[in-house]
């Protein structure tokens, strides 16, 4: 468990370079009928979440409000399988908010957007919003890099 945690540091270190030093972390051993693997899943927070004496609710949303980060870790080669910021509490929106919303994606002028985009092949998608090869090997760069650290290599 120990190990699985000081993994996830360096995990949480190499894609979003921050520090978890003298953070609380809450370690998991998952080992479902319906997986092959076993994991060690990881949630960090600034504190002990638990150490607040409140209702069932107000410890639920403190949780929430106060996760920073997820993690899962092989549970045998010790390898990186998933990472992610902590989820937050997210507020709902509104029953006005969903219904302008769902009123948004149906429109028939979006629909004929979303055919004609679709249509596209990636040269015509650049061509669309003026980029070029050169303007997108920066992200490129990025994103390999985003990669070699998720996946260790």
């Amino acid at each position: 468990m120990e190990e699985a945690a000081q993994i996830g540091a360096q995990y949480i270190w190499d894609v979003f370079g921050e520090s978890i030093d003298g953070m609380y972390v809450e370690i998991m051993f998952a080992a479902w009928p319906s997986q092959s693997r076993t994991y060690w899943m990881g949630v960090v927070f600034p504190s002990n979440p638990d150490s607040m004496e409140t209702t069932d609710l107000q410890s639920r949303l403190h949780r929430a409000h106060n996760e920073l980060y997820r993690f899962a870790i092989d549970a045998v080669t010790g390898l990186r399988v998933d990472i992610s910021p902590g989820f937050g509490f997210i507020p709902q929106p509104s029953y006005e908010e969903r219904q302008a919303l769902s009123e948004w994606r149906m429109s028939g002028e979006r629909l004929a957007w979303h055919i004609a985009w679709e249509e596209m092949s990636t040269a015509e998608h650049m061509s669309y919003l003026g980029l070029s090869q050169q303007d997108i090997q920066p992200y490129l760069q990025a994103a390999r890099e985003f990669a070699r650290r998720h996946f260790n290599n």
